[in-house]
């Protein structure tokens, strides 16, 4: 027993080599033929750069992308830790892609293996990030609840070290790690795991409704990993959107995060494996969902995004049109919708996100969720961003509601006060029998929680 007590409860992570491996390989052969600088056509003795600045004569030139995006990097209250969001903690990862993205365009003329190398430092840093984004969901999913957790990694067999925060798990991640985990802290085991253990082998038994709340606190964390790397493709969906362009090195990432759930299950065979164990949850529940469902959801939510097919127009671009911008797939101003799979205790859901632009300066939001597999639920959002221009100071905002079981809403503010600093002050209010507050309140203790942070960006 005490062994089980010391056993650890998130998944003990080995990174998925072959995957990435997959992903970097990709992305280099993309790199190195988008590269090239001149191949000739067999049997014609034509390069191929001349035969296509003839074919697209007359197309305006479009300005490198570094000119036309505004990148920021960003301190935040919330990167503190003890107030931390998965909100701003994506920002994080976010902010990191673009920078690396910009050392592409900076040394856009250097050799092959430069660019080669810029690239495996942008894959690793990713990647990286992705694993630290992922176990710190799970220690959020239980520090809503108001229990305290650890991030943890063990090097070359040695014991876990203890209880990093978020930044330093990150750079250990990048540096030197082989494992990395989320492990409870004692509480959580003797109010959650082992009560839910006990009952399950006979020793104390529960009543119904307190066993099945004891499941979807534990179901909270155990979705948490998966939920974060989703969100993440989420957020990287709408900053690729927001920019108006799309790189190869941002498409490759969206598709590791957009398919992290999906593949993930599909190799999940044991306790230990956060789909698996899901997908004991679920059955715990009541409901038909199965892990299968969960990679049957990821794929479908990647095969109906619009940013999937634009990425992929952006790797032919990369033969026919190098440095030319791919614009974002909109009809009539109104965006093609992004869909996401998302796991909830109730089955799991798509959630559509698109907007329309009214004009320069106005864009409204919206977006359905819906849990297709399971127990049917339904949430609707609405928002507006907007610019008030120079009479206003340049001052911008964004607020979205979403309302079905629960009522949610989140906003943000943004200041310039110089030519490349601004102010943020944001926050959100969460219901916790909402699909979205489960995944984003810092306490599910309560019906709402609520959300502020405020932050320092500077724009390069």
């Amino acid at each position: 027993m005490k062994d089980f007590r010391m056993m650890i409860v998130s998944t003990v992570r080995i990174k998925h080599f072959m995957r990435r491996a997959l992903f970097f390989i990709i992305g280099l052969w993309v790199c190195s033929a988008a590269c090239a600088e001149e191949v000739s056509i067999e049997g014609e003795g034509m390069p191929i750069e001349e035969s296509y600045e003839e074919a697209l004569e007359g197309i305006p030139p479009v300005e490198p992308r570094a000119k036309l995006r505004k990148d920021t990097f960003t301190l935040s209250s919330a990167y503190l830790e003890g107030y931390y969001t998965n909100q701003q903690l994506a920002t994080v990862g976010v902010e990191l892609l673009r920078f690396w993205v910009r050392l592409e365009d900076f040394w856009g003329e250097s050799s092959l293996l430069v660019k080669a190398g810029i690239w495996f430092g942008l894959y690793w840093m990713c990647s990286t990030f992705e694993t630290a984004f992922h176990e710190t969901g799970h220690g959020l999913g239980m520090k809503a609840f108001g229990y305290d957790y650890m991030l943890e990694h063990s090097t070359n067999g040695k014991p876990f070290q203890k209880n990093e925060n978020f930044f330093k798990f990150f750079v250990n991640e990048f540096v030197n790690t082989k494992r990395a985990a989320c492990r409870a802290s004692g509480k959580w085991m003797d109010d959650i795991a082992m009560k839910i253990y006990r009952h399950e082998v006979g020793i104390n038994s529960l009543s119904k409704d307190d066993y099945e709340a004891l499941v979807r606190k534990s179901f909270v964390f155990k979705a948490g990993g998966i939920n974060n790397n989703t969100y993440f493709s989420e957020r990287l969906s709408n900053e690729i959107f927001e920019r108006e362009d799309v790189t190869i090195s941002e498409g490759v990432f969206y598709f590791n995060n957009q398919l992290y759930g999906a593949l993930y299950a599909a190799t999940a065979k044991k306790r230990g494996d956060d789909p698996y164990d899901m997908d004991l949850c679920w059955k715990t529940l009541g409901l038909s969902t199965k892990k299968k469902d969960m990679e049957r959801a990821g794929y479908i939510a990647t095969l109906t995004s619009g940013t999937t097919y634009r990425f992929l127009y952006a790797v032919w671009r990369a033969f026919a049109a190098p440095g030319k911008q791919v614009a974002p797939f909109q009809v009539y101003g109104v965006r093609v919708p992004d869909v996401f799979s998302y796991a909830t205790s109730q089955g799991m859901s798509y959630k559509a996100v698109s907007s329309y632009k009214m004009d320069e300066q106005r864009q409204l939001l919206f977006g359905v969720e819906h849990v297709w597999y399971g127990k049917p639920a339904t949430e609707f959002n609405l928002g507006l961003r907007h610019s008030l221009g120079k009479r206003w100071c340049n001052l911008s905002y964004k607020g979205v509601v979403t309302f079905g079981k629960g009522l949610c809403a989140e906003g943000s503010v943004s200041l310039p006060v110089l030519d490349s600093i601004s102010f943020n002050v944001g926050g959100g209010t969460y219901s916790s029998k909402s699909l979205l507050g489960k995944r984003h309140s810092t306490n599910l203790t309560k019906d709402h929680s609520l959300n502020i942070f405020c932050s320092i960006s500077y724009g390069y």
